[in-house]
């Protein structure tokens, strides 16, 4: 074999190495920065990944132990907080970022691991702010019946709630969870959502309240205040008079039902413009001197209740 073929192969095989080591360096998801105590701990921090409030961390190396804290501080604001570890090996350990009012808003977090009450800088990652939207956009005033959407491709346990606000700004109450529901599923399929992280409809007669978005067990997006319009009409009617529901809220869509116990009369063709929804009370089927329940029909599952009509 002649020295030009040998050197040829040489300079092939040292090129092949090269980028093999190219793309080795692409895909290793952890940088290189070390924590050492007493020569049994080697932590490096992971590179090349999407954070947010809620993701869960893994930290790689060796020498983990039940007796490690790991903490996060919000270069921002300052902030610092204990992060909830998930899971440990020797070889691992798991945490989840933070989340909380001084975290949400994203930026660079330092992290630091402390054992036998040294603390130790491991390194800096970045935190996303989390991606949302809300339905509908720009939209405080509505009835409490809206699509609440969070956008993203993140998994885990997320969870959405709503929490009631007096006129004065004070949290009423607990949180109270928002479940996911058929009505929903189908908004987002009409409107080509077929990834996000939490959806949900709030079906509430609270006037003024907060939307809260969880992601695995850590709060990510403390979202806008929303107040409900109150809707005005008159209490009273007669058989074959026109109720007028005052509100701009309404869609061509919207039917109306007169429901006593479970026995419910929908109103087809309401006429809907710019003073609100306008409907007639049936002359066949409904009692006089009886009090009936004025339903919104937007969603079948799940009707808005108006309010209570006295029939004369």
């Amino acid at each position: 074999m002649s020295y030009r073929f040998k050197s040829t192969i040489g300079i092939i095989a040292a090129m092949m190495c090269m980028l093999n080591s190219c793309v080795e360096n692409e895909r290793n998801p952890f940088e290189d920065i070390e924590t050492q105590e007493d020569g049994k701990l080697n932590v490096k921090l992971p590179g090349y990944v999407d954070i947010y409030v809620g993701s869960m961390v893994e930290l790689r190396g060796s020498g983990f132990s039940a007796s490690d804290r790991i903490y996060v501080n919000n270069r921002m604001n300052g902030a610092t907080a204990e992060a909830r570890i998930e899971e440990y090996t020797d070889e691992k350990l798991v945490f989840v970022m933070p989340g909380g009012i001084d975290f949400i808003d994203g930026g660079d977090v330092d992290v630091s691991i402390e054992r036998n009450g040294a603390t130790h800088f491991i390194g800096t990652v970045y935190a996303y702010p989390f991606p949302f939207e809300q339905h509908p956009a720009d939209d405080q005033y509505h009835i409490a019946s809206d699509i609440i959407c969070v956008y993203g491709e993140q998994s885990g346990d997320n969870k959405l709630y709503y929490q009631e606000i007096s006129d004065y700004g004070e949290l009423l109450g607990e949180p109270i969870e928002l479940t996911n529901n058929n009505d929903v599923a189908t908004w987002l399929e009409e409107h080509g959502i077929y990834e996000y992280s939490a959806a949900a409809r709030v079906n509430s007669a609270t006037q003024q309240y907060r939307v809260i978005f969880e992601h695995n067990g850590e709060t990510a997006i403390d979202m806008q205040t929303y107040r409900t319009s109150s809707l005005w009409f008159d209490n009273y009617a007669e058989r074959g008079e026109s109720v007028t529901l005052q509100w701009t809220g309404f869609r061509d869509s919207d039917l109306i039902g007169l429901a006593m116990g479970d026995e419910v009369i929908t109103i087809d063709n309401p006429i809907i413009n710019e003073s609100g929804l306008t409907f007639t009370v049936p002359q066949d089927g409904i009692y006089s001197s009886m009090q009936y329940e004025i339903r919104l029909l937007r969603y079948d599952n799940n009707p808005i209740i108006i309010g209570n009509l006295y029939i004369n």
